[in-house]
C-alpha cells in the first residue's frame, strides 16, 4: 500500500494526483491524471494507478468491467491499445514483486451532476488475459485486499457479479477419451486464455476441493491411457504391472504413476491437470522437481489439458526428462523459521 493512501478511502483524481505526483500541475478533463485510465508513475516507472469507472464508454466502445466474488476484476484497455502497447505488454508482465498497481474504482461517475470520487481498493495482481481480443485487450486481476467489508460494498454500491464454481466432488471417468497435442512452445503461457477461457474465468484460483478432484480426475484418465498404450504394444502384461503410486504410497514419490515402455523399462509419471489450454502454468513441489533430475529421462510429465468436467475429455502431451529442461521454474513460497544465533 502507497504511505499516504489508505485503504477503502474515498479520493478524487485530484487528490490522488497530489499523493502519487507532487509539485505537478494537474487539469482536469486533460492530460494523463485528468483523464486516462491508466497512469504511469514518473518517480516509479514500473508502478501504475489505475482509475475504473464501470459503465464507461470511450471511441464508440462500451466497457463491460466487473467484479466477482472471489476478488476478480474484469479489465479493458483503451479501444485503440493493442498487445504491442508498452503499457499492455508491462502489465501483462505484471509480477506481484517489483511492481505496483493500485487500482482506484467507482461504480459510476456521477449522482445527480455531482462528481463522484473514487474508493482505493489496493494493489492489484495479474491473473489472466484474453489472447484473442485487442482494442481493447482484456485483462483480469486479483484484488490482493480482498474480501471488501460489506458496508464499503453498500457505501459505493458495488454489486458483486456471481463466481462460476465447479461442483467441489469426486469427478468420475466414464469412456474417457485423450487427444495428443503438441507442447507448448517457450513462452506460450504469456500468451493468455482464449476468449472462451477468459469468459469462463478460468484464471480463477480453485478451491482446495475442486483442484483435487480435477488433479484426481486427471491421475486416473492417464492410468487409464498407459494401460491402453501397452495393450497396444501388445505388452498387456506390463499393462497389469502399472501401479498408482500416489494411491498406494501417498504423494510422497515424487511422481503418480509407475507405469513402463514397451521393452520393460521403467516410466516415472507425474501427471498434472488443467480445465485451461496447455499454456496455463501449473505448480511442481520441490520434491517433484528433485525426483525428475533423479529419474532422468525415466521421468514422464502427462500434461492434460482442456478437462472437460462434464465429458472427462481433454488433450494432452508427455515431455520425458528433468522438469528443468523444459520449464522455467519459479519459487512460489517459502517455509520461515526463526534466524539462529550466529
Amino acid at each position: 500500500m502507497h504511505d499516504y493512501v489508505s485503504l477503502f478511502h474515498d479520493y478524487s483524481r485530484e487528490q490522488v494526483h497530489s499523493i502519487f505526483a507532487p509539485g505537478t500541475s494537474f487539469t482536469p478533463q486533460a492530460g494523463s491524471w485528468g483523464l486516462h485510465g491508466i497512469i504511469r508513475l514518473k518517480g516509479n516507472p514500473a508502478d501504475f494507478v489505475l482509475f475504473v469507472t464501470f459503465g464507461q464508454s470511450a471511441s464508440g466502445h462500451s466497457f463491460d468491467e466487473g467484479l466477482d466474488e472471489d476478488g476478480i476484476l474484469r479489465w479493458q484497455s483503451q479501444p485503440a491499445q493493442t498487445f504491442r502497447s508498452q503499457s499492455v505488454q508491462e502489465l501483462i508482465e505484471h509480477e506481484e514483486d517489483g511492481r505496483k498497481i493500485h487500482l482506484f474504482l467507482r461504480t459510476r461517475s456521477k449522482n445527480k451532476s455531482v462528481t463522484l470520487p473514487y474508493t482505493y481498493l489496493g494493489l492489484l495482481q495479474y491473473a489472466g488475459h484474453d489472447a484473442e481480443r485487442e482494442r481493447p485487450v482484456h485483462i483480469a486481476w486479483q484484488l490482493r485486499d480482498w474480501p471488501i467489508p460489506t458496508d464499503v460494498l453498500q457505501r459505493i454500491n458495488l454489486k458483486l457479479d456471481a463466481a462460476p464454481h465447479l461442483a467441489d466432488q469426486r469427478l468420475e471417468v466414464t469412456e474417457p477419451g485423450l487427444t495428443p497435442v503438441m507442447p507448448p512452445e517457450p513462452g506460450a503461457y504469456k500468451l493468455g486464455r482464449t476468449t472462451r477461457e477468459f469468459k469462463a474465468r478460468q484464471f480463477r484460483r480453485l478451491s482446495s476441493e475442486t483442484s483435487k478432484a480435477i488433479g484426481d480426475a486427471g491421475e486416473r484418465l492417464a492410468l487409464a491411457a498407459e494401460k491402453q498404450r501397452l495393450v497396444n504394444a501388445g505388452r498387456p502384461d506390463l499393462a497389469h504391472r502399472i501401479e498408482h503410486i500416489s494411491l498406494t504410497q501417498g504423494d510422497g514419490a515424487g511422481y503418480d504413476i509407475r507405469s513402463y515402455n514397451a521393452d520393460g523399462s521403467d516410466r516415472f509419471i507425474e501427471v498434472k491437470t488443467t480445465t485451461g489450454s496447455k499454456g496455463t502454468p501449473f505448480f511442481v513441489s520441490v520434491n517433484e522437481v528433485a525426483f525428475s533430475e533423479h529419474a532422468g529421462a525415466a521421468f514422464v510429465l502427462f500434461r492434460i489439458t482442456d478437462l472437460d468436467l462434464t465429458s472427462m475429455r481433454g488433450n494432452f502431451f508427455t515431455l520425458q526428462g528433468p522438469l528443468s529442461e523444459a520449464w522455467e521454474l519459479a519459487p512460489n513460497s517459502y517455509l520461515a523459521s526463526p534466524k539462529r544465533l550466529k
